[in-house]
């Protein structure tokens, strides 16, 4: 993926961005970032995109230079001086895809994300102001972008996210998990369960004809054709 090309040092893969494009919740002198920001900023850059139509944010390497990255419903391309032209245009990558491999890296380990969001220790006490802070505000626009890109894709759903990640070693079987809001601490749904033979049972009546879960259901009988 792009921002796994620049380091492997978090999640979403870039070190340090140098760009603020959000509040400065931490108090940092105008115009500086820290790490602790990219999460937030990469998930900002798709709710921007989704709001817009556009976004760019910028990535610092530390030591190996600067990268541009935009996006757009048009164009999708990244400046960088160290490169030959200094620009790479990316024909096949879609704005609305990307923003759904971010969504997804984000619910893959969205504890972690949240964590390094807010690496410097901290007391039980500011953590919990933390979690109702910014924490919350995370929450409140992974919801947003997942509410946008449903409009934007004609997908309707009663879930906000679904995923087949799990397999379940008692019972040989794929778990189809589902949430209806962007809250980490709201606890999930089984909502079908798919054999190792692409046999499909449905706990949820109304996830045989929800067009998500069908989508991601129609996703992983692909992977075990």
């Amino acid at each position: 993926m792009l921002w796994q090309r620049a380091s492997s040092q978090s999640p979403c893969g870039a070190r340090r961005l140098i760009e603020c494009h959000h509040r400065n919740p931490r108090g940092l002198a105008p115009g500086s970032s820290q790490l602790t920001d990219v999460m937030y900023d990469t998930l900002k850059m798709c709710l921007t995109y989704l709001q817009t139509s556009a976004a760019a944010v910028m990535y610092d390497r530390e030591g190996e230079g600067t990268f541009l990255f935009v996006m757009s419903d048009y164009d999708i391309y990244i400046l960088d001086e160290t490169l030959p032209g200094g620009m790479v245009h990316f024909e096949n990558l879609r704005a609305d895809g990307i923003c759904e491999n971010i969504l997804g890296c984000y619910y893959a380990d969205t504890i972690g994300w949240l964590n390094f969001a807010n690496m410097n220790e901290q007391n039980e006490k500011e953590y919990e102001k933390y979690e109702k802070g910014e924490a919350a505000e995370v929450h409140k626009m992974v919801k947003e972008i997942r509410r946008l890109l449903n409009e934007r894709t004609g997908r309707k759903s009663k879930w906000t996210e679904i995923r087949c990640g799990f397999f379940d070693e008692e019972e040989k079987c794929w778990l189809v998990d589902a949430w209806k809001t962007g809250d980490d601490n709201e606890e999930g749904e089984v909502i079908a369960k798919i054999s190792e033979a692409g046999e499909v049972v449905y706990l949820d009546e109304e996830a045989k004809d929800d067009e998500y879960a069908k989508e991601v259901v129609g996703e992983k009988l692909k992977d075990l054709a």
